[in-house]
This record gives C-alpha cells, sequence and structure tokens, in this order.
C-alpha cells in the first residue's frame, strides 16, 4: 500500500450584512480557500517502473472569492462572480 501526503487545508470566511429599507438589504461576502497557501499534494504515483511513488501535481493555491447578496421581500438577487487567483 503506498499513502500520498496528508492535506491541511483551511476555508474563512465573512459576510456582512447592512439593511437599507424594511425590506431591502444587503449581504458582502468574502471567502478565501487554502487561506494559509499550504502546498497540498496530489497522491503519488502508483504505477509499477521508474518513478513509482513520486509526487508530481498539487491541488489549487490559495483561492479569493467576493460576492454580494441583495434582499427584498419579494426577491432575492445574487452576484457571485468566478473565483480569483
Amino acid at each position: 500500500m503506498i499513502r500520498g501526503p496528508g492535506r491541511d487545508n483551511w476555508g474563512v470566511s465573512l459576510f456582512k450584512d447592512f439593511s437599507f429599507k424594511e425590506n431591502l438589504g444587503m449581504q458582502l461576502r468574502f471567502a478565501s480557500f487554502n487561506t494559509f497557501n499550504h502546498t497540498q499534494w496530489n497522491g503519488s504515483n502508483t504505477t509499477l517502473g521508474s518513478g513509482a511513488g513520486a509526487i508530481t501535481s498539487a491541488f489549487d493555491p490559495r483561492v479569493f472569492q467576493l460576492g454580494a447578496k441583495v434582499t427584498s421581500n419579494r426577491c432575492t438577487f445574487r452576484f457571485l462572480p468566478a473565483r480569483a487567483r
């Protein structure tokens, strides 16, 4: 059995709610994935031959995401762009 390296992955989210009127509000969201930017290695090569057990790639680095959500009594609008690296 070949065991690969472990993962140390932390995520952080911050939310702030704003009220403009009794029936209108907005929420700002900030999220961070792999916050401390630890290298997250993929599994090792399990093919027999040269390079067996070698680790040749890693998971995504730190990622930030910013979004907003506007709410009213009638509907909800979400603005969530793609993740930024």
